[in-house]
């Protein structure tokens, strides 16, 4: 990518567990004084300009769509739901709009962008990641609900997730949505 300059992780991260070596990239990026760190899972699959359409937001967080690789194929944005006599929890953001930028309350951390000023404003809620209650992705978005920090999706630039010999996307899903609806249908026809 022309401008953006990019260094390998620590390869000591390679033998953490997710949320360690997360907390700890995050760490030396802002030691490096970085403008941006981009997360991006082994399992995905993307077009080669997506950094450079994620930079284009000018967004302190922002994530790529994209959907679980197993059955149901929900996808990995989320809206929070409050509970009456529970803390709250994260519901899977199915119905989302396509075209543009949507504003959501979680992602999953299969591509996202993120200033590292978010980090800054995050300082004394350490740690950034953790899996004690959701996965460590969506406790870093909870931390930024609390900070009033928005996260938005581009559900214009949707990516695949591998999953065994398919890559999951937008057309898996919407053949997988529409097989389940006929099948519904017949079923209700015969009961």
């Amino acid at each position: 990518f022309q401008g953006v300059e990019m260094e390998p992780a620590d390869p000591m991260t390679a033998r953490l567990t997710v949320h360690y070596a997360r907390e700890r990239v995050a760490e030396m990026i802002l030691e490096a004084e970085f403008d941006y760190v981009w997360w991006l899972d082994d399992d995905m699959v993307f077009p080669p300009d997506t950094l450079t359409r994620l930079l284009k937001h000018q967004k302190q967080v922002v994530c790529a769509l994209a959907y679980q690789r197993a059955e149901p194929y929900n996808t990995c944005v989320f809206e929070w739901k409050e509970e009456t006599h529970l803390p709250g929890r994260y519901e899977y953001l199915n119905g989302i709009e396509f075209g543009g930028l949507r504003k959501v309350d979680g992602c999953g951390s299969a591509c996202v962008l993120t200033e590292t000023s978010v980090f800054k404003k995050l300082l004394k809620k350490r740690p950034w990641f953790d899996n004690k209650k959701f996965g460590e992705d969506l406790h870093f978005c909870k931390l930024c609900n609390e900070a009033s920090i928005p996260i938005y999706c581009d559900t214009d630039l949707v990516i695949g997730h591998l999953g065994g010999r398919l890559v999951v996307d937008y057309d898996v899903v919407a053949r997988y949505r529409h097989a389940k609806a006929e099948r519904d249908a017949l079923l209700a026809c015969v009961r």
